[in-house]
């Protein structure tokens, strides 16, 4: 469950499936159809097509561009709001936590029943910073790691999708996505959500080598120990096991497994676990759906008011779907159609598990269900036909992103106004200095309600 921000028979052969794009030395692949009959072949496909790695110049330019995304997703909250605020369960839990308690007790401690390993770690990165930089520490943290997962992306997609533009492109999208702004930008409480992007990546990535699995296996791993929705992940790790062979398939699987196990133990065992208000209002979650996630998780486009803007709103997502699946009926019937049809699946459960459990449609958990989304954006406009007419379908469905992408570049959102850790912190030393014994409390955003409470000991 996300962070909150309120107090406390045979089938013919796949086409493109030639015994060259089988994993080296792995055994013969499984068959592709399931008990039952259930025909798998594009997905099967998708997941045995190999994924070369990145040449020298381009691993040169990704170290590059890391940098670049990271100082991107800082400029969109501006000037020194990332540097110095501390947003909700950042500041509360991670960073004051992680200043009261021994390391291997703070990063096993669950939050709302469960475990949260990347915001644990980079709350104990930040303390060791010391407590006047630790705000900076958070937010470039958490900038980094989205920069890093971004990179993942590109690295691996390559089996998935043949163009490089649009490989890049989905990258982009995790550092840009119009909904990755307001209360997910530059905060560790809710880096969840891309984890659990780069897990669905992760877990259909064939990747080369002992080291390739390793990278899929951690990112996976990370994702389950910080949030239990990873669960919904287990159908995409069930393929990557059937698709292929015995020894290619099973270490990004089994992290996910470990994963979810220490959360289950945790959830079982923790006394502090959230309310939920579950609910069956199917057709609310399908609307919200559209208004929180294609809307402006994709278009970049805010739920309208008023009966002109919905329909204006609706005629430009009618029109985008329409381009989109006239290109996916031209085009052929091969992996990336596979690749769009499970994400587009896989979009709907991660956004409809959340709103089902709480009763709420937060824009956070828009995160992971805009990726995937785009993610089928991605994969139709890949397996598009080699004609004049596609390509401009596709541009101009680029085109519309874009627009959505450039106006949802700045990020409004409640830390710009609220308390500078800076002040906090020198009005904190000042009340220490006339009551050493003192336990002193920091405002930090949102306000009113959210804030960090030490002793004068901690910030000696």
């Amino acid at each position: 469950m996300p962070s909150h921000p309120s107090p406390p028979s045979a089938t013919a052969p796949v086409p493109g499936l030639a015994g060259a794009e089988r994993v080296s030395g792995a055994g013969p692949p499984r068959p592709e159809r399931l008990p039952g009959g259930w025909p798998l072949g594009p997905l099967v496909a998708l997941v045995r097509r190999p994924a070369p790695l990145p040449g020298r110049d381009a691993w040169a330019l990704l170290a590059l561009l890391v940098p670049v995304a990271t100082a991107v997703r800082l400029a969109r909250q501006g000037g020194s709001v990332p540097f110095d605020t501390l947003w909700a369960e950042d500041g509360r839990v991670f960073l004051q936590q992680a200043v009261e308690g021994p390391v291997a007790d703070v990063v096993a401690r669950p939050y709302v029943g469960y475990l949260h390993a990347v915001p644990r770690l980079l709350g104990e990165v930040a303390v060791a910073a010391g407590l006047e930089r630790s705000a900076a520490v958070l937010s470039v943290g958490a900038a980094l790691v989205v920069a890093l997962l971004a990179a993942f992306v590109y690295v691996g997609t390559a089996g998935l999708l043949r163009g490089v533009p649009i490989r890049a492109a989905l990258a982009a999208a995790v550092v840009l996505v119009p909904v990755g702004g307001a209360e997910v930008l530059n905060n560790a409480a809710n880096l969840h959500w891309y984890l659990m992007f780069a897990a669905f990546v992760a877990l259909l990535w064939n990747a080369p080598g002992a080291g390739g699995s390793a990278v899929a296996a951690g990112i996976v791993v990370l994702a389950a120990l910080s949030d239990p929705l990873s669960v919904l992940l287990l159908g995409v790790a069930a393929l990557r096991w059937w698709a292929l062979p015995a020894r290619a398939a099973p270490l990004a699987p089994v992290a996910l497994v470990v994963g979810l196990a220490a959360q289950a133990l945790s959830l079982l065992t923790d006394g502090q676990g959230r309310d939920l208000a579950p609910t069956l209002d199917l057709p609310r979650v399908a609307g919200q759906y559209a208004t929180r996630v294609v809307l402006p998780g994709v278009l970049g486009v805010d739920a309208p008011d008023g009966r002109t803007a919905l329909a204006a709103a609706g005629a430009l997502v009618l029109g985008v779907l329409g381009a989109l699946v006239w290109l996916a009926l031209r085009g052929p019937r091969g992996p990336q159609l596979g690749l769009a049809a499970l994400a587009v699946l896989t979009s709907a459960t991660f956004f409809a598990a959340p709103v089902l459990l709480t009763g709420l449609a937060t824009p956070r958990y828009a995160l992971t269900p805009s990726l995937l989304l785009l993610t089928a954006v991605a994969a139709v406009v890949d397996a598009r036909p080699p004609t004049r007419a596609a390509t401009g379908v596709a541009l101009g469905v680029a085109l519309v992103l874009a627009v959505g992408w450039v106006a949802g570049f700045p990020a409004a959102d409640d830390r710009a106004g609220g308390p500078r850790w800076s002040e906090q912190l020198r009005a904190a030393q000042a009340t220490c200095e006339r009551t050493p014994r003192a336990r002193v409390v920091l405002l930090i955003s949102p306000q009113p309600g959210w804030d960090v409470r030490l002793d004068c000991a901690a910030l000696r």
